[in-house]
C-alpha cells in the first residue's frame, strides 16, 4: 500500500468507521456495503470514491435478496446515489466537493441530487427516526405501497410479509405492480410474491409471463419465484431450458435451478440440458458442472451411462470431468443425508 496512498487511506477510513459501528452495536457492521454507506454519511466518502472495489462483471446477483447474499462494497451506481442522499440530507443543492468525484460517480450523483432536491422522493428522511418507520405494522406497509413516492413503494414492497389469503384489493395491487415499468419496483414485487403463503393463480400467470420479460434479472427473478412457489408448469420448464443458452450467468443459473427442482422433465428438453452441460465442461465452469451433475441424478436412471453416450464419441476429453462432477455431487448428497 506504500505505492498506493489512496488505497491505504480508504482502507484506514473503512476500518475506523467499521469499528465505530461495532462499538455502537450496529447489527450489520460486518456488511462492507453498509460500512461504505457509513463512510459516506460521516463525510469521508471522497477517499473511498476514488478506489473502485467492485467488479461489475460478477457472476450473478439478486438485488431483492441482499441480506442473504450481500454485495461486497458499493458499486459506482450505488455509491453515486448514496453521495446524493448525503448531500440532500445536508440541504446541499450543488456541493463543490462533488466536482472532485470520479466521472463515473459525479454524473449520476448530480443527476440523483437534482431529482431528490426537486421531488424529496426518498424513503430515507433525515428528520425521521428510521427504526420507528421500519418497525411499523404490515397494514402501514401496504398503505405505503399504494403511495406516490416510488422510493417508498420499493422499500415498502421489500418489507411486506404476505401471509394467508390476499384481499381482492391487495391482489389487484400486486397484479398492477407486476406490470410496472419501474425495474426496481417490479423486482421487489416479484420478491414479495416469493414470500407469499397463499399465492393466487392470477399472480402465478403474471409471473409466468415475466419469465419472457425483456430484462434479464426480471426474467431470472420471476423464474426463482415460480420455483419457490412450486408453480413450474411444462411451458415454464421449456422456457427454463431456453435460459440454459443465455450469455447472462444469472439467467443460466435460474434455468438450471428451475429444471433441477423437478424430478422428471419432458424428453424434448433433454437436448438443451445436454448442450448446456457440455458447454459448462468446455468452459471448465465447475459450479455449473456440479449443478448439472446433481440434477442428472433426478432426470436419468443411469447418469454414468448417459454421460458416456453423450461424450464418448464427440468429446471424450470431457468424460472424465463429467464423471468427477457426478462423483462429487453424489458425495455431497451422502454428506447431507
Amino acid at each position: 500500500m506504500r505505492h498506493e496512498p489512496g488505497v491505504a487511506a480508504a482502507t484506514l477510513v473503512h476500518f475506523v468507521v467499521a469499528d465505530m459501528l461495532h462499538q455502537n452495536e450496529f447489527n450489520y457492521a460486518h456488511f462492507p456495503e453498509l460500512v461504505d454507506l457509513a463512510v459516506i454519511g460521516t463525510g469521508l466518502g471522497m477517499l473511498r470514491a476514488n478506489v473502485p472495489l467492485v467488479n461489475n462483471k460478477g457472476s450473478y446477483w439478486d438485488t431483492t435478496q441482499w441480506l442473504a447474499v450481500p454485495k461486497p462494497f458499493l458499486d459506482a451506481q450505488a455509491f453515486a446515489y448514496a453521495e446524493a442522499i448525503a448531500a440532500w440530507s445536508r440541504n446541499e443543492k450543488d456541493p463543490v466537493w462533488s466536482n472532485d468525484l470520479p466521472a463515473e460517480i459525479k454524473g449520476p450523483m448530480k443527476k440523483s441530487l437534482k431529482f431528490l432536491n426537486k421531488t424529496n422522493d426518498g424513503f430515507f428522511q433525515p428528520k425521521e427516526a428510521a427504526t420507528e418507520v421500519l418497525n411499523q405494522p404490515q397494514d402501514d406497509w401496504w398503505t405505503l405501497v399504494e403511495g406516490k413516492s416510488m422510493s417508498t413503494k420499493v422499500v415498502a414492497m421489500n418489507r411486506l410479509q404476505i401471509e394467508g389469503s390476499l384481499t381482492q384489493q391487495q391482489e389487484n395491487l400486486l397484479l398492477d405492480l407486476l406490470r410496472s415499468n419501474n425495474r426496481a419496483l417490479l423486482l421487489q414485487t416479484i420478491g414479495a410474491t416469493e414470500r407469499m403463503t397463499g399465492v393466487t393463480e392470477a399472480i402465478v400467470d403474471e409471473l409466468r409471463l415475466l419469465v419472457e420479460y425483456r430484462d434479464n434479472e426480471v426474467r431470472a427473478k420471476a423464474m426463482f419465484a415460480l420455483i419457490k412457489l412450486a408453480k413450474l408448469d411444462e411451458g415454464t420448464m421449456r422456457l427454463a431450458a431456453k435460459m440454459l443458452d443465455s450469455k447472462v450467468r444469472f439467467v443460466t443459473f435460474a434455468g438450471i435451478v428451475a429444471l433441477a427442482s423437478k424430478e422428471s422433465i419432458p424428453a424434448t428438453i433433454m437436448p438443451a440440458i445436454d448442450r448446456g452441460f457440455v458447454q459448462s465442461l468446455q468452459n471448465c465452469d465447475y459450479e455449473f458442472m456440479g449443478l448439472y451433475a446433481a440434477a442428472y441424478q433426478n432426470w436419468v436412471d443411469d447418469p454414468q451411462a448417459h454421460f458416456k453416450a453423450l461424450l464418448e464419441h464427440d468429446s471424450p476429453e470431457f468424460l472424465e470431468m463429467a464423471q468427477e462432477a457426478l462423483q462429487n455431487a453424489q458425495e455431497q448428497l451422502i454428506a447431507l443425508e
